[in-house]
């Protein structure tokens, strides 16, 4: 296992570099993009109707402090500012770092230029002094101004005969070395009647390395030009010092032309990449006029911490009289453990009273992981309120007082049945590779219809959106079609051809149809199809001449475009090496966004979670699963220890992603590799659990019809043998379901990968295809029954439905005419579609249409205000469809079940209750829609009393004793955990003139040390306020019975310490010896009694 403390290196888009490239910009420039000011609903939403503030973090306006954080534009979340930057230094004021320094020499014979030797050159080299052998000078104020911005001044040097002309540019960097990925040198100039090149001094080989040359020979056509400089840390000295050098490849000659440099503008740029461990979010004031609250809610938000990352919340209010902007914590007697701070949503901010503040503000603490990498996200946060004392409402403009919800829609104020997710739009299904879909499987092996050859074929799999399936061809096409009826005289929306070859499925969003093209020998494309019309929207080439080809299907996440590119030999004569990429492109246009280099290619879709890409590819000796951040395009972590990753793509599971390996076992021919099944933590990358699949002979993997078809003189490899796992897995009620590539399929534990079913052996001899699951059954086909000799076909493909509860064969298909099946099958609506080797594309099944027809809601947990009692129940709610509502307790265990309208909610004996809603509709014609629901609160103002029994009474001098009382409350009910005691003392001076001593003392005592006492009660003896009676810290009594809600109950306070002896060992002596005297010489104890509290469920609280 190895852990990537630094990132790899992150190469920045060319559109953004040519920008940055080209103008004087700021010293630091972060690639990220500002948040738009958004359309439609302002932002932040306040709600005054409904009681709610929401900040989605569109913009940020809803934002009044905000450090080393920043807003990102795709999920309008806030994030700590990690990523990649550069830096440029230049001759300007704005970005010149003292130490930089220019020269010049005009006679210089060899190429590249001579200076001291080793020792003295490279002092001389680090000092603004430089001067050497050979006549260099510093340029002049005038010269520097001309390099310092793109104009039309310059610096020339002309050399003398019979030598060159150079330019020395001698750069300082600021920040450590250790975060300087690349360097680039820019330059804008030309040369007089000479061309040149370019160099940096390399300070661990002792000589001057060439890093490019320039051609421009006349003032009208320079352009700017851009020099990467490579292997950083030997061009870097330890003190930031970096040497370039222009030199012309020409000499002035006695009889000939005068050569020269002449250098309009220079600057060197810096990329790195910057790892920033906290940050700070400080909402703007939120202010609720009194008349619109009676008291506050929930604050509630939505965040990813991975790995050990943490965001911390805290709530504030303005301070009063202060100076402006000052902020101060919400006391923790009105939020208890806000100077902690909260970790987990909702906090409930209903003991804040109004009367104290009517303006919250929001703040959060943002930590990274303890190297830096794993950073949080905070998408939303926001609060609610209620505006009315005697009432709860919730009209659903916002989730926010929702704890959980089940096939339910929350949108535009209120709550529908949400639909099924019908569509298989990717894929894996989704970015998970959970390739599970709600509803409908195929119940039978009829087939619904079929296409001629020619569509699909290999690993060509469907996907379908709205009620069209798209699929890719070998030949270069893509076409959508009717789910029902796409088959021969079927519906064709639409055809597009000439696309070069496929080797995967599309991906389709809202309105593109984005493929991945893979024709051997050539530079392959990526295109986006408008999904209407087929036509290209955008493309994108990496370049024209590398001969890159995308196996894996695409997959778009956040605004990006996932593919993986390939670029092997193309013949045995092939010298070239081979490229690995992961690229990330923008949807909107196609543009490069970042790469990462691999150590072997990939054939799989990665999949995501909270920003975070999981990558695997066919490295057999070395690193083959890669977690890589989806924002900057760096490394997080690699495995080394798994095998080759080939078409299995990465499953999300509980925590761990699932892979398919195969690990050679000997050397060939024939050579044996092993296939195994992995669960990797998904935070660190390593090894939760493993399991052995079987074995295959990856000789044989060459001798499949299917290599020999598409080899056609040029060498490309649907299934190299080093990628011949190719069924990814699914896991469908904790059972991992995969294929091996020998033919069986293996259910498995998902926690222990032990095996809970035995396996299924398949009719084929091999296997390639993923499985899909629906309606508890399991999809799969098998790719046929080869003799690998002959590489003759005996039987071909078989596409199996298989029984989940009883683990046994539903049905089977044969393709036809023994085509064999590579492709997987995706399942929607009652249909399987999958494609087999010769290009058919099959719809088994018949149509189901597979409706939601019920969902749930639970709400927050609420409470009645201080003084208020459960009254009634109310919600509004369409008159079609079915609503059944519950009271719960804040565990979720229903009190009363079917309550109607107007039912009366007060014998409820606890103060904490959830409301429940199971909505449900006999068909889709119904739409129940729920619109508001509520409690309305009844006024209990009785204070818990009728105090008697009191046991013991009067003096007693047992040590420990156990008191008991009784109390009642009749109309709420008493809450038996709030029961609690305190014992009453009183200091008395030895000497009674010392008393209002002793009672200073004491005040200054319990100033200092608040925490050490409970209750105070204050007399006027000696014409000011001094402590008389003093209690210990409450604490806790026990109740019978210990029903919450009980009208009557004895309260018992166990061991009570009665005594001065016994109460001693509870209260602070040493204070009190510190202040006070000697105990017994100069002060003593008494004890004055017990005093016991509780508080009815309405929060009426009484002694």
């Amino acid at each position: 296992m190895k852990k990537i403390k630094k990132a790899r290196d992150l190469i920045v888009f060319l559109i953004i570099l040519a920008m940055f490239f080209s103008t004087s910009s700021t010293t630091i420039l972060t690639l990220k993009v500002e948040a738009n000011s958004g359309n439609g609903d302002p932002n932040p939403v306040l709600n005054i109707s409904d009681g709610t503030w929401i900040d989605k973090f569109e913009n940020t306006s809803g934002i009044e402090k905000i450090e080393n954080l920043t807003l990102d534009p795709v999920s309008h979340g806030v994030k700590i500012d990690t990523g990649k930057y550069l830096t440029l230094y230049d001759f300007s004021s704005k970005h010149f770092s003292t130490g930089s320094a220019a020269f010049e020499r005009d006679r210089v014979l060899t190429s590249p230029p001579l200076y001291f030797s080793e020792g003295i050159f490279g002092s001389l080299l680090t000092n603004v002094g430089l001067r050497t052998a050979w006549f260099e000078y510093e340029f002049s104020e005038d010269e520097y101004n001309n390099i310092s911005s793109i104009d039309n001044k310059y610096a020339s040097t002309m050399a003398k005969s019979p030598g060159h002309a150079v330019q020395h540019f001698l750069f300082k960097i600021i920040e450590p070395r250790r975060n300087v990925e690349k360097l680039y040198v820019k330059w804008q100039g030309y040369g007089e009647n000479s061309k040149g090149k370019v160099y940096c001094w390399n300070y661990t080989s002792k000589n001057f390395d060439k890093i490019g040359a320039y051609e421009i020979t006349s003032k009208n056509s320079e352009i700017m030009k851009i020099f990467p400089v490579k292997d950083v840390i030997n061009h870097v000295d330890t003190d930031g010092y970096v040497h370039i050098v222009f030199e012309t490849d020409e000499r002035t000659r006695v009889f000939g032309e005068t050569v020269g440099i002449s250098t309009n503008y220079i600057g060197l740029v810096t990329e790195g990449t910057k790892y920033v461990k906290e940050g700070y979010l400080q909402s703007k004031e939120i202010h609720v006029d009194k008349s619109n609250i009676s008291r506050w809610g929930y604050f509630v938000w939505n965040d990813y911490t991975p790995s050990d990352s943490k965001i911390v919340y805290r709530v504030y209010m303005p301070v009063e009289h202060g100076v402006a902007g000052a902020i101060k914590a919400i006391n923790d007697k009105y939020l208890p453990d806000n100077s902690k701070g909260f970790t987990s949503p909702p906090v409930d901010l209903s003991k804040i009273p109004v009367n104290y503040t009517d303006t919250l503000i929001l703040c959060a603490n943002f930590s990274a992981s303890s190297n830096g990498i794993f950073t949080p996200r905070l998408y939303d946060w926001g609060i609610t309120w209620q505006k009315r004392d005697n009432s709860w409402v919730d009209r659903f403009s916002t989730s926010y007082r929702i704890e959980s919800s089940k096939g339910v829609s929350v949108k535009n104020g209120n709550v529908t049945i949400s639909n099924l997710p019908l569509d298989w739009p990717i894929f894996g299904k989704n970015v998970n590779n959970q390739r599970i879909i709600d509803g409908h499987g195929a119940q039978s092996n009829s087939l619904l219809w079929r296409t001629g050859t020619g569509v699909g074929g290999l690993f060509c799999s469907p996907v379908l959106k709205d009620g069209i399936l798209y699929i890719t061809s070998t030949d270069g096409s893509v076409s959508a079609r009717d789910a029902l009826n796409g088959g021969m005289g079927g519906t064709i929306y639409w055809k597009t051809t000439g696309l070069g070859s496929f080797v995967s499925s599309p991906t389709i969003t809202e309105n593109l149809v984005i493929v991945a093209s893979s024709k051997p020998g050539e530079a392959n494309k990526v295109y986006a199809l408008d999904r209407k019309t087929g036509n290209i929207t955008w493309e994108y080439q990496y370049d024209q001449s590398t001969p890159f080809c995308y196996y894996s299907p695409p997959v778009v996440h956040n605004e990006k475009v996932y593919v993986t590119a390939v670029k092997e030999k193309q013949s045995i004569w092939d010298l070239s090496k081979p490229i690995y990429k992961l690229l990330a492109l923008s949807k909107q246009d196609g543009r490069l966004l970042w790469e990462f280099d691999l150590p072997a290619a990939v054939y799989a879709p990665p999949a995501i979670d909270n920003g975070v890409l999981f990558v695997g590819c066919a490295n057999e000796n070395g690193s083959s699963l890669f977690a890589i951040d989806e924002d900057t395009g760096s490394a997080i972590w690699e495995n080394d220890m798994i095998g080759a990753v080939g078409r299995a793509a990465p499953v999300l599971y509980d925590g761990k992603i699932y892979v398919v390996s195969v690990e050679n076992k000997t050397v060939g021919p024939p050579s044996i590799a092993s296939v195994a099944l992995y669960s990797i933590n998904k935070t660190d990358g390593t090894i939760a659990n493993s399991t052995y699949l079987g074995e295959i002979n990856t000789q044989d993997i060459l001798n499949l019809p299917i290599i020999k078809k598409i080899l056609g003189g040029k060498l490309i490899r649907p299934i190299p043998p080093n990628a011949a796992a190719s069924s990814t897995p699914v896991i469908y009620n904790n059972i991992v379901f995969v294929g091996s590539p020998d033919g069986t399929i293996h259910a498995l534990d998902a926690q222990t990968l032990e095996e809970v079913y035995p396996p299924i052996e398949t009719t084929g001899n091999h296997l390639f295809s993923s499985p899909a699951i629906a309606e508890n059954t399991l999809y799969i086909a098998s790719y046929g029954n080869i003799n690998v000799q002959t590489g003759l076909v005996i039987k071909g493909g078989t596409i199996y439905a298989i029984n989940l509860n009883s683990w046994s064969e539903k049905w089977h298909y044969d393709a036809m005419l023994d085509a064999t099946i590579t492709s997987s099958p995706i399942v929607s609506t009652g249909i399987l579609y999958i494609s087999d080797d010769d290009g058919r594309l099959y719809a088994i099944g018949s149509y189901k249409k597979s409706y939601n027809l019920e969902g749930t809601l639970v709400s927050n947990v609420i409470e009645p205000p201080t003084g208020k009692w459960w009254h009634t129940f109310y919600a509004d709610s369409s008159v079609d469809g079915k609503f059944i509502y519950s009271i719960l307790d804040e565990n979720y265990n229903t009190l009363l079940y079917n309550i109607k309208n107007g039912d009366n909610l007060s014998p409820l004996k606890t103060n904490k209750i959830r409301l429940c809603a199971d909505i449900s509709r006999s068909d889709v014609s119904q739409n129940p829609t729920l619109n508001t629901w509520s409690i309305s609160f009844a006024d209990e103002t009785d204070l818990p009393g009728e105090w008697n029994n009191l046991t013991p009474q009067g003096y007693y001098n047992k040590e420990l004793v156990n008191c008991t009382i009784d109390v009642a409350d009749k109309t709420s009910g008493l809450d038996v955990s709030s029961a609690r005691y305190a014992v009453n003392y009183s200091i008395v001076a030895a000497n009674v003139t010392l008393q209002p001593l002793i009672d200073g003392l004491l005040k200054t005592i319990i100033e200092e040390n608040p925490k050490q006492f409970g209750k105070i009660v204050n007399y006027s003896l000696y014409g000011e306020n001094l402590p008389h009676y003093l209690y210990t810290q409450w604490a806790k009594a026990t109740c019978f019975p210990s029903i919450n809600g009980s009208k009557a109950v004895t309260i018992i306070a166990y061991n009570v310490p009665l005594t001065p002896d016994a109460l001693r060992n509870k209260l602070p002596m040493k204070l009190f010896d510190k202040y006070l005297g000697e105990y017994g010489k100069d002060y003593t104890i008494v004890v004055n009694g017990v005093e016991f509290q509780i508080s009815d469920l309405a929060g009426n609280v009484n002694n």
